[in-house]
């Protein structure tokens, strides 16, 4: 334990690389407000520094929330604060770069940013609550250091959290107010979908995946009872991807007849996901050589002979069956 000064709350925690990582939060209140302001702490193998107030000269304070760093070491805070003289409540995007806070920007329309994840050095995601007609979460994308235009996710009320493990997908977390059921949904490629019902849960404020195949979320149920339950959802299948697909044979043409050839199917897992499952078949043409033959580790392999296959050039197949996780293909 490790206590840092000039810090009453510490909300968020992100890595640059192994040794440097930034945390976000709040201070204590000044002398005569009733507002904390947002600091930073850089934490540097294993060390942090003491607390550095967020800029902000029209800001009255800051409330900070997440934090997303990238590998240059450039860090995006996301939170909320108090500007002008009606004191109002807006989402913001503080920079941090190499340990130095920078001046935080408004976010149009938006009330809080509550987390943010980056799918690269210069792509961001921050996701919050905005103020429409009424209360609606809503993802904001961040390239080179400067805010783009605000989705509103349908079927949403509140977003808490996301997590991006390829550089074109993300997962979201959050819930829906209306019937008080937590909701997940995806970023594939820049277009975030329709949020997702889970049943079982109120709300979704973790979210965290291994890759765009696997991922879990977080929150809180409310039981029969009206008390409030832990719940962790198993997202196996966010979304499907395709797979690497190569086929080979062996020995390579020409070949005389008789001769016995094998086929071979290597099916990849992309972008961080398992070992594909599933079932090859050959063909030559429409003839089918070895029909429903179920991968292991990744191969499935035929064995025919060129008499089989007749005399002269032939088109030869592997149709890949597709799994919970892969596309099929050939």
């Amino acid at each position: 334990f490790l206590p840092v000064g000039g810090v009453s709350l510490l909300t968020g925690i992100s890595c640059a690389s192994a040794t440097v990582c930034e945390a976000i939060g709040n201070g204590p209140s000044p002398k005569g407000k009733d507002t904390n302001p947002g600091v930073a702490v850089a934490i540097t193998k294993g060390k942090p520094s003491k607390a550095r107030t967020m800029p902000g000269t029209s800001a009255t304070g800051l409330t900070m929330w997440g934090v997303a760093c990238t590998k240059d070491n450039t860090c995006y805070g996301t939170g909320s604060g108090l500007f002008g003289t009606d004191i109002t409540l807006e989402a913001v995007v503080d920079p941090i770069h190499k340990g130095v806070p920078g001046s935080p920007s408004l976010v149009a329309g938006g009330y809080e940013l509550d987390n943010i994840a980056c799918t690269s050095d210069s792509r961001c995601w921050a996701v919050g609550v905005f103020f429409g007609t009424a209360e609606e979460g809503a993802v904001v994308p961040i390239s080179n250091g400067a805010q783009g235009g605000v989705t509103i996710v349908a079927g949403t009320q509140w977003l808490y959290a996301i997590s991006c493990p390829t550089t074109s997908f993300c997962l979201g977390s959050g819930n829906n107010g209306d019937s008080g059921q937590g909701v997940t949904f995806t970023i594939s490629n820049g277009t975030a979908s329709v949020a997702t019902i889970v049943n079982g849960s109120s709300n979704l404020d973790g979210a965290f995946c291994v890759s765009a195949a696997e991922c879990v979320a977080s929150g809180a149920n409310s039981n029969v009872l009206g008390a409030q339950e832990g719940v962790i959802v198993q997202i196996g299948n966010a979304v499907k991807v395709s797979p690497g697909l190569k086929l080979s044979a062996s020995p390579k043409s020409p070949l005389a007849t008789g001769h016995a050839l094998t086929l071979t199917d290597t099916i990849s897992a992309r972008l961080g996901g398992p070992t594909p499952t599933g079932t090859v078949t050959f063909t030559n043409g429409s003839a089918v050589l070895c029909k429903g033959l179920k991968l292991a580790k990744g191969r499935a392999a035929c064995t025919t002979t060129t008499t089989k296959l007749g005399v002269g050039k032939h088109v030869l197949t592997g149709a890949y069956s597709g799994d919970s996780h892969y596309n099929s293909g050939s």
